[in-house]
């Protein structure tokens, strides 16, 4: 791999478009590779090593597109990523790690979170805000359905707003929290709905902060690509017309192309 090499990135499905569209805010050259496995979304209900093993073979995939670096943009992937670490030639970037040194770096002592059931199960962002600021109350609550809805499309009031109530409910009974992780990449893409529904409540999105980590790696290793202008490619285990739908939807740019690929095999499927 080399400074012209692609900047990778993958998730359960559309969420790390988020993600995608952080980095080219901040890293207009670089050309982007990305897999979504909306065909076995939703990862959060799975066992952690059902989730490793799908995260194995999306590391693998990177792998045969040359990437320079990769950014796990799924909170429940993350979970799992230092597992990873070693195993390929490129580093990999952690969306919790982004999203618990922005939570950590603040002045609330106490945090919500709002997730997939896997991510909030990890207890993987209050190991690593405790760390980082120890004595952070953190309370979270997991949104077992939010993430599948916004995948298939479904982000009007009526699906979505009985979900985010039930969660951010028990998150604000959890104690005096001001300030929201979202926890999962799928949930900025209703952002503006949450903020309806809870003007006074602060949200946080990891996907600026690892997209900013990532361009401070490539610029440190000599790695900014050479070009002014990149372009993104889509890869799916879902459809490729629909990424291609949601990418124009969701303020990806430059896409030059949308295709379809292999799922990754699940264990029970292996």
């Amino acid at each position: 791999m080399d400074r012209n090499s692609p900047v990778g990135v993958f998730d359960s499905g559309i969420g790390g478009f988020t993600v995608v569209r952080e980095l080219q805010k901040v890293l207009p050259g670089e050309n982007i590779v990305y897999f979504g496995d909306s065909a076995n979304m939703p990862y959060g209900s799975r066992s952690p090593e059902d989730i490793l093993h799908l995260t194995r073979q999306l590391c693998r995939f990177m792998l045969s597109k040359g990437v320079k670096a990769a950014a796990a943009a799924c909170n429940t992937i993350s979970t799992v990523l230092d597992l990873c670490r070693g195993e390929f030639p490129f580093p990999l970037f952690s969306v919790i790690e982004s999203g618990a040194g922005e939570a950590a770096a603040g002045t609330d002592r106490c945090i919500g979170l709002i997730g997939t059931p896997a991510t909030v199960r990890s207890g993987a962002y209050a190991r690593k805000i405790s760390a980082w600021r120890p004595g952070t109350v953190l309370v979270s609550a997991a949104c077992p359905r939010l993430s599948v809805l916004i995948e298939n499309g479904r982000t009007a009031p009526e699906y979505i707003d009985g979900e985010i109530r039930t969660a951010i409910d028990t998150v604000l009974r959890g104690g005096p929290v001001r300030k929201v992780i979202l926890a999962c990449t799928h949930y900025p893409l209703v952002a503006d709905r949450i903020r309806a529904l809870y003007p006074a409540l602060g949200l946080i999105d990891p996907a600026r902060s690892l997209a900013l980590s990532i361009r401070k790696y490539l610029a440190q290793n000599h790695l900014l690509a050479e070009r002014k202008s990149g372009t993104a490619v889509l890869y799916t285990s879902g459809s490729a017309e629909l990424y291609l739908e949601n990418a124009a939807l969701y303020g990806i740019g430059r896409v030059a192309a949308a295709r379809q690929a292999d799922a990754p095999v699940p264990l029970r499927l292996s």
